[in-house]
């Protein structure tokens, strides 16, 4: 069992996938959103080859575009 957090809330997975394979286990889509692994911001485009680790804390939040 991998043990992780996605927004503080505990998520246990059977094996280690990719951050996206993870996401679709708490939301339906992920258009508009970002992420944050440990702290750190993963594109988009590298959240099928992300893969998540046991005791990782993932932040999904809404991408705001201002100036």
């Amino acid at each position: 069992m991998i043990s992780i957090q996605i927004n503080q809330t505990p998520v246990e997975l059977v094996a280690r996938c990719s951050v996206e394979e993870a996401l679709r286990t708490v939301v339906q889509t992920q258009d508009g959103m970002a992420l944050a692994v440990n702290g750190v911001v993963v594109p988009k485009s590298q959240w099928h080859q992300t893969l998540v680790a046991h005791g990782d804390e993932l932040h999904l939040f809404r991408a705001v575009a201002g100036g």
